[in-house]
C-alpha cells in the first residue's frame, strides 16, 4: 500500500525496479502467459520515467514494439501506449540536436526530427481513425462537478466535457490528447526555432538580439538603427533572414496544442462527474501534461491551471492522497515547453 508520504525518488525507484526487471530478458520471453501481462503492466510506468529522466527508452525500439505480440493482437490502449513509447527517443534526440554548436550542423537534424514527429502525429491519426469509428460523436454537454470550486479557482474554465459511451472511452481519449498535446508543443517549438535561426548567427531566442553571435568575430549582434538588422565588432550589418520551412509539411491553426491541452480536461470532466470512479495512475499523466502546458502559458491560462490544481484537490479528497506528491515525478513543467 502507497504511503501518503510517496517522493518522486520513491517512485522512481519502482521504475528502475520495472526496468531490471523487464530488461532481465529480450523481448522474446514476454510473448505470452504471465510475462506478458508483467510487461503490459509495467509500460507506462518505465516510459513515463525515461520522459522524466530526458533518457532513451528501449520499449519505444521495434523488436519491443512487436515481438511480444507474435501470438496475439494489440487491444486499442496496447496500440496508443506504443506511441507513448516512442516520445521518450524522439525527445532524447531532439536533445541531442540542440547541443550541435552550429546552425548548420542543428538545422538538418532538425528538420529530420520534425518529419519524425509527423510521422508520430500520423500515427496517432491513424489510432483516432479507428477508436472514433466505434466512438459516438463527441458532443459536448454541461457538465457540474460536485467540489467546492469557486469561480476564481476556474469553476468556469471548461463549463462542459465530452460525452463518451464508456469510462474507458473517455479514459483512452484523454491519454490520445496528453500524447497529442506532447507531438503539437514539440512541433510549435520545433518550427519556431528552424524559422527564427541566421545562417551566419547562433540563436539562442531569436527575439533576443542579445542572444545573437557573429561567426567572424564572435561577439554579441547589436540591433542597428533599422528595425530588423544587427551589427557586430566586425561592420557586419544584415537583416535576419529566416530559414525555409517550404520543405517541411505545413503547420497549421488546428496543429494547437491548446485545444489537446482543453481536450485533456473535458475528457476528465467527464470522468469525474458524480456517477463515475477516477484516479488511476495513466489519468494523472495526463492531468500532469496539461498542467505542464498550462503553466508555461500563464498567465493566460491561469483559470485553467486553477481548474487543474482543484482537481488534484479533489482527486486527494477521494483517496488518492500521493497524487501531489507523485506529481513532482512527471517533472516541474513536462514537455509543456520544450525543455520540460
Amino acid at each position: 500500500m502507497l504511503s501518503e508520504e510517496v517522493t518522486q525518488e520513491d517512485w522512481m525507484g519502482h521504475v528502475r525496479g520495472f526496468t531490471s526487471i523487464v530488461l532481465a530478458h529480450g523481448p522474446d520471453a514476454y510473448k505470452e502467459g504471465i510475462a506478458h501481462d508483467l510487461l503490459l503492466s509495467c509500460r507506462p510506468s518505465i516510459i513515463v520515467g525515461a520522459l522524466n529522466q530526458k533518457k532513451r527508452c528501449f520499449l519505444g525500439e521495434d523488436a519491443w514494439l512487436s515481438t511480444p505480440w507474435t501470438h496475439m493482437s494489440k487491444t486499442e490502449y496496447e496500440r496508443l501506449i506504443d506511441c507513448m513509447a516512442l516520445l521518450p527517443n524522439l525527445f532524447s534526440d531532439w536533445y541531442q540536436a540542440d547541443a550541435l554548436p552550429l546552425p548548420e550542423q542543428r538545422i538538418p537534424q532538425w528538420k529530420a526530427l520534425v518529419r519524425q514527429t509527423w510521422d508520430l502525429h500520423a500515427r496517432l491519426s491513424s489510432w483516432y481513425d479507428n477508436f472514433s469509428s466505434r466512438l459516438a460523436d463527441l458532443t459536448v454537454i454541461p457538465t457540474t462537478i460536485d467540489s467546492n470550486f469557486s469561480d476564481a479557482c476556474g469553476r468556469g474554465s471548461f463549463p462542459g466535457s465530452f460525452r463518451f459511451q464508456t469510462i474507458r472511452s473517455a479514459n483512452l481519449y484523454m491519454i490520445y490528447c496528453a500524447v497529442h498535446l506532447i507531438v503539437y508543443n514539440l512541433l510549435n517549438h520545433a518550427y519556431n526555432t528552424i524559422e527564427g535561426i541566421d545562417a551566419k548567427c547562433i540563436s539562442i531566442a531569436p527575439c533576443n538580439p542579445a542572444a545573437l553571435r557573429c561567426y567572424d568575430c564572435l561577439t554579441k549582434a547589436r540591433l542597428s538603427v533599422d528595425p530588423g538588422y544587427y551589427s557586430c565588432d566586425c561592420g557586419w550589418i544584415q537583416e535576419q533572414p529566416k530559414s525555409d520551412v517550404s520543405d517541411l509539411p505545413p503547420l497549421l491553426p488546428h496543429h494547437s496544442p491548446d485545444a489537446m491541452a482543453r481536450r485533456v480536461c473535458m475528457s476528465l470532466q467527464y470522468c469525474l462527474t458524480r456517477s463515475k470512479v477516477v484516479g488511476s495512475y495513466i489519468t494523472l499523466w495526463g492531468l500532469k501534461m496539461a498542467i505542464g502546458h498550462f503553466t508555461t502559458n500563464l498567465p493566460k491560462t491561469k483559470n485553467e491551471l486553477a481548474w487543474c490544481l482543484e482537481v488534484l484537490n479533489l482527486l486527494e479528497q477521494s483517496g488518492l492522497s500521493f497524487c501531489k506528491n507523485m506529481l513532482n515525478t512527471y517533472g516541474g513543467r513536462p514537455y509543456g515547453g520544450f525543455a520540460g
